[in-house]
C-alpha cells in the first residue's frame, strides 16, 4: 500500500524567496496545526510555474485550509529580493524572535499592482 501523501497549495511563491542557487534550495516548513497524523507533503506556490515548489517530500501535519504554515530559512534578502511574478502580490512578513512573533510587513491585495497602471 502506497504511503498517503498530501500536496498543498500556499498564497505565496518561489518568486517571494532568495535564490535557491545562492543560499540553497532547503527551507524549513512548520505547521500551525496540531493534527498527530503527519505525512509526506509537498507544498506548492501559487503560480503555474513548474518549479513553484516551496518544499518537497516534507513531514506535515494533515493540512486543510486555513490552516498556518511558516517558510523558515528565508535568508536576510527574501523579501528584497521578491518580486510580482505572474503578477502577484507579496505576502506578510513575521519576525520571529526569542519565541515571540511580530507582524512586521502587511500582506499586499491586488490594489497594490493596479496603482501604477495607466488607464488610457
Amino acid at each position: 500500500m502506497a504511503t498517503p501523501k498530501q500536496i498543498v497549495g500556499v498564497d505565496t511563491t518561489v518568486a517571494n524567496l532568495s535564490v535557491p542557487s545562492v543560499y540553497g534550495n532547503y527551507r524549513e516548513i512548520v505547521s500551525f496545526s496540531d493534527t498527530p497524523n503527519h505525512y509526506i507533503t509537498d507544498v506548492c506556490g501559487n503560480t503555474t510555474y513548474s518549479r513553484d515548489y516551496l518544499g518537497k517530500n516534507r513531514q506535515l501535519p494533515q493540512l486543510k485550509r486555513g490552516d498556518i504554515l511558516a517558510i523558515l530559512d528565508c535568508g536576510a534578502y527574501g523579501y528584497a529580493m521578491s518580486s510580482h511574478f505572474l503578477h502577484r502580490p507579496r505576502p506578510a512578513e513575521v519576525l520571529l524572535q526569542q519565541g515571540k512573533h511580530q507582524l512586521i510587513r502587511q500582506r499586499e491585495d491586488y490594489n497594490i499592482l493596479l496603482t501604477q497602471q495607466v488607464d488610457i
